[in-house]
Formats: structure tokens, C-alpha cells, sequence
């Protein structure tokens, strides 16, 4: 092993750790769903509720947990589980780094400036405060969804493995798109929503109505089934409800969104800057890019289903659209950054308006940070 890659290991285990330690802090001090998660675990063990129809976070927690219900083992093993996925997003996003950019010579001889650096500050970067430092707000990054943690790599690798199959088109691949569909769904299937929408966009702009598009929906097709399922168990059957009452799905325009900010441009802007500056100047990678246009794109129907999009009952309020707007931020800000990484590699840092690109993401960054020490002080994610 050479002297690269013992660093490379090196690194992701500092991240292990710091996410291990992050994680368990939380965990202990902070009242999230990882908690509530982790007392309905013990609920299902003990036949007290039926478990969810999305089931696979709670069944990995049990497992890790060694079958024990004991509240504090099912914490520790929700803290592993959680450390693993956010480490696992570290990985893909330093590898999609390494993957773009495996013909730049400038790039890979500085990776350490141009891949691991970003990659390390994508985990830290959120929205800029607005009326609320957190809600109303559509963070590129959250510590307190357990579920939307767990489903992070998967719908990343969902994405980028997506855009390659739109490249680079492979049979193989497609059975690789079938599971990671049916892994984001029984996690968590919001950003599935997204992808099922976007994806087939894609394909018919790449190959049209030829046979290739057919057979490279067959991920979409497996999903929406999947996707129905679920809808009528928990929405027809209340399969998995924990509330008294039925809900259903109903187009409520702004409603839920409406009632966590008073200024909905205001945070949608505060929570977007560096990409919007990025693509100011930028504004032409749109109609180049095809990473771009896929990360955008995803990311204008993720905040559609977040305005338009509501339930009603008891969740009305949980914010259950919110999720895949968080998941296609991180993405865009992921392929934003992708990109001016390579313009940076290309022209440096002199004209202005890198600067000032840099500038704003730089700005996320500490508000990430900024976050964090808010939730250590305060005890409070909110």
C-alpha cells in the first residue's frame, strides 16, 4: 500500500471518529429522532406497534444492536449505524471527486487541496441563517433525521451512478440501479420521488424512445411499484400509523412551509447561495453540464414537492416533503463544488468572481460550523 492510500485510510477514519463522537454527543444531550427512532425499535421488539412499511433503518439499528432492546444498547447501535452512513457519504463524495476529475493531470496531482479538502468540507456545509437558523430552512446537511442520514449514500450513489448509466450505458449497471432504488425506498423513499421524475427526463433526451430508454426505466418501474406498496400500506391500511387518525397525501401549496418561516424566498435564497452565485457566473455550465442540468433539475422538483406537497392528520406538520429537497441539496452543492474545483485547477483564484464564489462557500461552511456549536450550547437542533 503506498504512502497515498495509507493517508487515504487515515483520513476516513479521522472522519469515523469525529462523526462517531458528534453522533454520540447528540445522541445523549439532544432529544431527535435518533431517540424516538431508537424507543420505537423497543415498541416493535415488544409487539407494542407494528413497524413501518420504509423498515430498513429500523431493522439495521436492531441488527447492529445484536437483537438487544435495552434503550441504551439500541442508542449506541443507532450512533454506529449513523457514523457509518456519514462516513459512507464521505467516501462516495471524495471517490465522485476522484472519478470526475481522473483525466485532470492539475487536480490529481494536487488531490489533497482539490478532492479531500472539499470533500471533508461538503459534510460541514448549511444554509446561512435566515428567520430561523434551522427551520424553513433547506440545509445541504442534517444531524438529527436518522433516516434521512442512513438513506444519504444510497440516494448518492442512486444519482451519480444514474448520471453514468446516462454517459456511459451499461446492462450491468441497470440490476445496481434496481437495488439502490429499493434500498433508498425502504429507507427512506423521498429522494426516490425525485429520481423517478427526473431520471426518465433524462433518458428520453439521451436515447430518445429507443430501446435503451425502455430498458434502463426498468429501475423506475421496480421503484414505482415499490413506491405504490408502501403509499397503500401506510396511507389505505395506516400500516406501521402510530397516530390515531388516517392521513393522505394532498397539494397544499406552501401551507407546511409556510408554517416553520415567514419569508419562504428568503430562506430558499439563504440556504442556496454558493450554488446560485456559482451559477451567476457561471450560468452557461447549465446548458453544457450534463451533471449540472441533472443536479439541478432534481434539485427545482425536490423544492416543488417541498411548496406543493402536504399530509394531513397529526404528521401535517412533520415536514415529511422537506427531506428530498436536503438530500438534492447536497448534491447540488456536491456537483457545484465538482465543478469549481476544476475551474479553479484551471484559472486559480485571481479573477474576481472565484473569489467570491469562494467566498460563499466558505460562508456555509461556517455556518455548518456555526450550527453544530448551536446544537452543543443550546441542546436544541431547532
Amino acid at each position: 500500500m503506498n504512502n497515498y492510500f495509507k493517508k487515504i485510510l487515515i483520513i476516513d477514519l479521522v472522519i469515523f471518529i469525529l462523526s462517531l463522537l458528534i453522533f454520540s454527543w447528540i445522541s445523549f444531550n439532544v432529544s431527535t429522532d435518533i431517540n424516538l427512532h431508537a424507543e420505537m425499535i423497543r415498541k416493535i421488539s415488544d409487539k407494542t406497534i407494528l413497524p413501518p412499511a420504509n423498515f430498513l433503518y429500523y431493522l439495521t439499528v436492531y441488527f447492529f444492536s445484536f437483537f438487544e432492546t435495552n434503550i441504551d444498547n439500541l442508542l449506541f447501535s443507532s450512533i454506529f449505524t449513523l457514523t457509518i452512513a456519514l462516513t459512507a457519504k464521505f467516501i462516495l463524495t471524495r471517490k465522485i471527486f476522484q472519478y470526475y476529475n481522473q483525466n485532470n493531470k492539475e487536480i490529481r496531482k494536487n488531490s489533497y487541496v482539490f478532492i479531500l479538502l472539499p470533500s471533508i468540507l461538503l459534510l460541514f456545509v448549511f444554509s446561512l441563517p435566515a428567520s430561523n437558523y434551522y427551520l424553513g430552512q433547506i440545509p445541504p446537511n442534517v444531524w438529527h433525521n436518522s433516516t434521512t442520514i442512513l438513506v444519504m449514500p444510497f440516494s448518492l450513489a442512486l444519482f451519480f451512478l444514474s448520471y453514468l448509466q446516462l454517459i456511459k450505458p451499461s446492462n450491468k449497471r441497470i440490476s445496481t440501479l434496481v437495488i439502490l432504488c429499493l434500498l433508498n425506498i425502504l429507507i427512506k423513499p423521498s429522494y426516490f420521488f425525485v429520481f423517478a421524475m427526473v431520471f426518465p427526463l433524462l433518458l428520453l433526451k439521451t436515447f430518445k424512445f429507443n430501446n435503451a430508454m425502455w430498458r434502463n426505466l426498468i429501475p423506475v418501474f421496480i421503484g414505482t411499484l415499490t413506491t405504490l406498496i408502501l403509499y397503500y400500506l401506510i396511507y389505505s391500511l395506516s400500516y406501521g400509523n402510530q397516530y390515531a387518525d388516517k392521513a393522505s397525501i394532498i397539494i397544499k401549496p406552501f401551507s407546511v412551509w409556510s408554517y416553520f418561516t415567514p419569508n419562504i424566498l428568503y430562506s430558499l435564497v439563504a440556504s442556496l447561495v454558493f450554488p446560485i452565485i456559482y451559477i451567476g457566473f457561471y450560468w452557461r455550465d447549465v446548458f453544457k453540464n450534463l451533471l449540472l442540468q441533472y443536479a439541478t433539475i432534481s434539485y427545482l422538483v425536490a423544492i416543488s414537492l417541498t411548496a406543493l406537497l402536504s399530509e394531513t392528520g397529526a404528521r401535517e406538520y412533520h415536514g415529511n416533503f422537506f427531506w428530498q429537497s436536503t438530500i438534492c441539496s447536497y448534491i447540488l452543492f456536491l456537483v457545484t463544488t465538482l465543478l469549481f474545483v476544476e475551474k479553479v485547477a484551471f484559472s486559480g483564484l485571481k479573477p474576481l468572481k472565484n473569489k467570491v464564489i469562494l467566498g460563499a462557500f466558505l460562508l456555509h461552511f461556517l455556518a455548518g460550523i456555526a450550527y453544530l456549536i448551536k446544537i452543543f450550547n443550546t441542546h436544541n437542533y431547532i
